[in-house]
């Protein structure tokens, strides 16, 4: 009989009533093991579009970087004046020709 009487004794389940509490500031829990990223990236703050140059890196002076932005930007904006003027010439060439297309499509002759 007492085998029985301990049997329906532990099948009564036991239950601990436990309210939340709010806990101290800046508990952490601490776990077993430790996680790493499966690649490393480094990340820009806030760039939009495709980064061309990266003209800077940590440690290097302000003043460098921006002397050589300066330089790529006065580059950039002669390039785009020569394309300018050689479209300037072609159209003056096909004028002195007696030529030339309008937006429309139609052809002078």
């Amino acid at each position: 009989m007492a085998l029985h009487q301990v049997a329906r004794a532990s099948a009564i389940p036991v239950v601990d009533v436990v309210h939340p509490s709010t806990g101290t500031e800046g508990q952490e829990i601490e776990l077993p093991g430790n996680t790493r990223a499966f690649d490393d990236t480094p990340i820009s703050a806030r760039t939009s579009g495709y980064v061309e140059h990266w003209y800077a890196d940590l440690g290097v002076h302000v003043r460098q970087v921006v002397t050589a932005q300066t330089a790529a930007l006065a580059n950039q904006r002669n390039g785009i004046d020569i394309l300018r003027r050689q479209l300037d010439a072609s159209v003056l060439l096909l004028k002195a020709l007696g030529g030339g297309c309008n937006v429309s499509g139609t052809c002078d002759q």
